[in-house]
């Protein structure tokens, strides 16, 4: 007799979780436990961290599901940056907010903004991965991963010693560069600023083809941030968080610090400006915006941005934030709203921040430093609400396509239940082909014979097999039932 054990999910996260655990029972209508976590079921607490007996290595945040409706976008959902418990890295989850991949990173390192992009052609993983500095910095690398999630390129200047790249953003261009963001101290005006620097640079070579300068070519009188009574102390009057490249090369940065966002001409000269103290368009009201984040190119002179209304201990323009997609006409010189995306909840995020619109006319939200993470319908409606650790946030939150099969292997791992048989564990992380595991079992490593095919149920799947083999090994199968990839047999322990 065999028995289905589901997901090795911590299932009292999902929305359903309630009339499972009230009866014991899966969907499938099997016993599990609250949490795969011996620490957990000890407590009796929710930790807002995953375990997984296949990967006890792996500690990655918990997504919880506050909102699904109909009509969510296909695709999985991207993130990184969220501090608490957890171990930190880069992560992708599914609508369900079951974990798909995970990238354990070492002490003292983060990750920020996971998104797809596309490098010689072909789809890539790309992050910024470094330690976080005091302020709303980084200094670290950019990172580019192929669909087997092996690390093909680190993006640095050939000149890594002067500058070090910034979170904020890592952008490929079809040209084969990257565009990076760098801080540096420099003195002006007999004070002492934070310079921010926008670079293009090769990733084949680390040659920087382009770098432009704020301090050089916007006044400081423009900040909304008043400068320090101490003149040595760095002044951060511009505060870059993103900078963007359209068809032409032309360029637009987003600067939190004067409530603007800027087009540069492939040369790096100013096109114009956008909001704050010296827009070159009148801006209505109800396109106004301030300390924002992740200002976009978008078709047909639209332009989309993060609207965070607010910023810490530096007051707010209004009590909520929200996506802004606008209509910039240039040869008019006028800017209209065409749709503001907000909350229903009123989310207020005084940091950090991304609106994404999506192919099927949905906007997908990343709330910042408040832990949640949302998809709205064309009509403004809520469609999908993910809630991250409480007190933690994901700096950007994406949606996209993405189809993966990963270089390392599977994972299994057996272990005898005092219930009787073995429950076989087995995970193959970031692996998006996988459909169901075809289980092995048999005395002798070379004797293995499969016992079971069951549906994968999530990260982990588990079932029980009553068998009084001593060896147990699982194959990955794809959609059509082919084996992609195998697991390395291992022999049952003791629960």
């Amino acid at each position: 007799m065999r028995k289905s054990l589901g997901s090795g999910r911590t299932w009292s996260v999902l929305a359903v979780a309630g009339a499972m655990l009230a009866t014991g029972l899966t969907s499938a209508g099997v016993a599990v436990a609250a949490s795969d976590d011996p620490r957990a079921q000890a407590s009796g607490r929710t930790l807002w961290y995953e375990w997984f007996r296949s990967r006890p290595d792996l500690r990655p945040p918990k997504v919880r599901v506050r909102t699904a409706t109909s009509g969510v976008s296909s695709g999985y959902v991207f993130l990184a940056a969220i501090p608490g418990p957890s171990q930190r890295g880069p992560m992708i989850v599914d609508n369900q907010g079951r974990l798909v991949w995970f990238k354990r990173l070492p002490q003292g390192q983060v990750a920020a903004d996971l998104r797809v992009q596309t490098y010689q052609g072909r789809p890539v993983l790309t992050w910024w991965q470094g330690r976080f500095i005091p302020g709303g910095y980084g200094c670290g690398v950019g990172v580019i991963a192929d669909t087997s999630y092996r690390t093909i390129a680190t993006v640095r200047p050939s000149d890594q010693g002067r500058y070090c790249p910034d979170l904020h953003d890592v952008v490929l261009t079809p040209r084969g560069t990257a565009l990076l963001m760098f801080y540096r101290r420099v003195r002006m005006g007999g004070r002492t600023l934070l310079d921010n620097i926008v670079e293009e640079v090769d990733v084949r070579t680390g040659k920087v083809r382009l770098r432009w300068s704020a301090a050089h070519h916007v006044s400081v009188a423009d900040s909304y941030v008043p400068p320090f009574k101490n003149r040595s102390r760095p002044w951060d009057f511009f505060h870059i968080n993103s900078v963007d490249m359209d068809a032409q090369g032309n360029l637009l940065i987003s600067a939190r610090h004067t409530w603007a966002i800027y087009k540069l001409s492939p040369s790096g000269s100013i096109v114009w400006r956008l909001g704050g103290k010296r827009s070159d368009f009148p801006v209505p009201r109800d396109a106004r915006f301030a300390w924002q984040h992740d200002a976009r190119f978008l078709p047909g002179g639209a332009i989309s941005l993060y609207d965070n209304a607010a910023a810490q201990g530096k007051g707010r323009s209004r009590n909520y934030s929200s996506g802004l997609l606008l209509r910039v006409d240039e040869a008019a010189r006028t800017v209209s709203r065409v749709r503001e995306v907000r909350h229903p909840r009123t989310i207020l995020s005084r940091s950090q921040g991304n609106f994404q619109l999506l192919p099927n006319g949905n906007y997908f939200v990343g709330w910042g430093q408040e832990p949640t993470v949302s998809e709205f319908g064309p009509d403004g409606r809520l469609r999908l609400d993910l809630q991250l650790p409480p007190d933690a946030g994901s700096y950007r939150a994406y949606r996209y396509q993405w189809t993966a099969r990963p270089a390392e292997a599977p994972r299994v791992r057996a272990m005898r239940s005092r219930r009787g048989g073995v429950v076989v564990y087995m995970s193959w992380n970031g692996s998006t082909e996988l459909r169901r595991w075809q289980v092995l079992a048999g005395n002798t490593r070379g004797g293995m014979r499969p016992v079971a095919t069951v549906d994968s149920t999530g990260f982990q799947t588990a079932y029980r097999v009553r068998t009084p083999a001593r060896y147990f090994a699982a194959r990955a199968l794809d959609a059509s039932g082919r084996v992609v990839r195998s697991a390395r047999s291992t022999a049952a322990s003791g629960s």
